[in-house]
């Protein structure tokens, strides 16, 4: 979080994960002394603006199957080389598109049945492109 910057969104990670906090002043002294590294700063900021728009377009989605889509596409796209089998348990997708988890059981129904997605024990893995058929492209 930003310093002076009132909080918007409540985050929750999908698993265990560690956050690294740095200084203002530690970072300007690092990329004065490291100017390659502004570039990959910016990009790495404008993936997480991009990630986090994306993430308030998917909760704007009322109905629960395109909902839970959406989320599942995010998290294709900004995991760490999942390749389409996401580490993730039915309450942790509740968890990600703030719907119980009755639902995304529920709303995951239809995607399995037509093959874009299957649960063996805590992964689910993606077909994207059929996925893709059932939410609009723009909300993830």
């Amino acid at each position: 979080m930003l310093p002076g910057l009132e909080r918007r969104l409540q985050v929750s990670a999908g698993r265990v994960s560690t956050l690294l906090r740095v200084s203002s002043t530690a970072l300007q002294q690092v990329t004065e002394a490291h100017t390659q590294m502004l570039p990959h700063l910016a990009a790495m900021t404008s993936e997480n603006m991009r990630l986090a728009i994306a993430t308030v377009s998917s909760l704007r989605l009322r109905d629960p199957p395109e909902r839970v889509a959406s989320c599942l596409l995010r998290q294709a796209v900004s995991g760490p080389g999942w390749n389409n089998s996401i580490p993730i348990r039915q309450a942790g997708l509740a968890s990600i598109a703030c719907i119980s988890r009755r639902r995304v059981i529920s709303a995951l129904h239809e995607p399995e049945e037509i093959g874009a997605v299957s649960r063996p024990t805590l992964v689910i893995n993606l077909v994207p492109e059929l996925l893709l058929q059932r939410t609009d492209a723009r909300s993830y």
